[in-house]
């Protein structure tokens, strides 16, 4: 009704309004057209997934590709219709995986008393890439193990090869040539099980690890000795030292790291035994290192008492040959082989000549230094009673053992744990005709 009471026509307006729909919940899936993706696996030949691996492409691609810890990888969001081609690739850490028992095995393939057996091992074993497995990849192999090259001149640390490939002719993997890509001619969608597998070079009996947080695991049988004179060294003369196989183990062949005393040793020359020039590495001698590989050639294990080799010193100072020698993992692990490839820890074994003579001997502890335990050879003329006993150099006692023992070879294996010492210790073994006292150290 109008102000002057007349009837009018009708009152209205008008608004706009928007309403937004969200997916607070995540309900919705996100669709993407017109994509695919490529997934796969990359494994050793004996189903050991390998981390780390990088997958390159021949077209520039986001991110960063790499296998996980389950040698997975997957990429996506790619363009349906395009031409992909998959590189995997991992080149560092050259010498995992890789010690003289691999050159042991690669020995005897060459020699044919014992093939390696699956094109895999063979590609490992071809170190120079020349599509053949000779004495020259042996010795680019020793070279990496004794820390005289870190990679090699003319190949990658690993090589991945097609999974999907068949090899006409397994015990020669070069009669045809092998895949070690993948490629896609045309996409068109997931691109599922496009696996490889992962050789690493050199490793011929599968022993590298493949994860980054992996520790390699070393089961020993026991340890290993070289036997050394240990003479007194007199300052201003000079000593040949010979290194001989010892008589508890039969082995192959082995690698160690000798260190040597630089203030009171002083190299100057080697004399072959079994081994020659070729099984050392003389780079770090001025630290005092020395690099060692060596395996029979015959792959036959070698005879007790036989010479390694020799090593002439000019002596600085007096003291014993013991005191300023000693065998570590420092550059190349201390380890030795028997002949089922069992695996051995290496070490030194002292044997004064006097002691020598009459059959009686206390040998340096091993290791030493040590942490809590260690063990304390020694040899005896006849079985008898014993006691070791190892006290400080105030002369407190610390622990005493006492046994029967055999004729020959003993050990007593000690556990210092949970004692309030360290430092400078000292262990005397007394029969009823001989004594022999020693010097070790515990450390933290």
């Amino acid at each position: 009704m109008q102000p002057d009471g007349s009837i009018g026509g009708p009152n209205y307006d008008y608004c706009e309004t928007f309403i937004e729909v969200q997916d607070n919940k995540n309900h919705c899936t996100t669709i993407t057209v017109n994509m695919g993706g490529i997934a796969g696996h990359i494994m050793t030949e004996e189903n050991q997934p390998v981390m780390g691996v990088e997958l390159g492409f021949n077209i520039s691609m986001p991110g960063n590709m790499t296998t996980d810890q389950n040698g997975s990888y997957l990429i996506d969001s790619l363009e349906l219709g395009g031409q992909y081609t998959l590189v995997p690739q991992m080149d560092y850490d050259y010498g995992n995986g890789v010690s003289t028992l691999d050159v042991i095995q690669i020995a005897k393939h060459v020699l044919g008393t014992a093939q390696l057996n699956s094109p895999y091992k063979i590609i490992a074993a071809d170190v120079n890439r020349s599509g053949s497995v000779t004495t020259i990849d042996m010795i680019q192999l020793r070279k990496l193990i004794l820390g005289i090259i870190d990679e090699f001149p003319d190949n990658t640390s690993w090589r991945f090869i097609k999974a999907a490939h068949i090899f006409p002719n397994p015990a020669d993997p070069w009669e045809t040539l092998f895949p070690e890509t993948l490629s896609i001619s045309q996409l068109d969608g997931m691109a599922s099980d496009m696996d490889f597998v992962a050789v690493k070079i050199g490793d011929v009996n599968n022993s590298a690890t493949t994860s980054f947080n992996e520790v390699e695991e070393r089961s020993v049988n026991g340890t290993f000795y070289v036997e050394v004179a240990n003479d007194e060294l007199r300052p201003g003369q000079e000593y040949r030292i010979d290194f001989n196989i010892g008589e508890d183990v039969e082995v192959q062949g082995m690698q160690f790291t000798l260190n040597f005393d630089r203030e009171a040793l002083e190299l100057l020359y080697i004399e072959n035994g079994v081994a020659d020039d070729n099984n050392f590495g003389f780079q770090l001698s001025e630290r005092g290192v020395i690099t060692f590989s060596w395996e029979h050639p015959a792959g036959d294990v070698i005879e007790p008492g036989t010479n390694l080799f020799s090593l002439v010193f000019f002596a600085g100072t007096s003291a014993r040959i013991s005191d300023h020698l000693s065998v570590s993992s420092e550059v190349t692990m201390a380890e030795a082989y028997g002949a089922d490839y069992e695996l051995y820890d290496v070490d030194l074994l002292f044997k004064d000549r006097d002691a020598e003579a009459s059959g009686f001997e206390l040998y340096q502890n091993i290791p030493n230094p040590f942490r809590n335990r260690t063990t304390i050879p020694f040899m005896l003329p006849e079985a008898s009673m014993a006691m070791l006993t190892i006290y400080d150099v105030s002369g407190r006692v610390w622990k005493r053992i006492e046994g029967h023992y055999e004729e020959g070879h003993n050990q007593i294996h000690i556990d210092l744990s949970g004692l309030p010492i360290k430092g400078v210790l000292y262990y005397k073994l007394e029969t009823s005709q001989y004594t022999a006292t020693r010097k070790m150290i515990l450390i933290d």
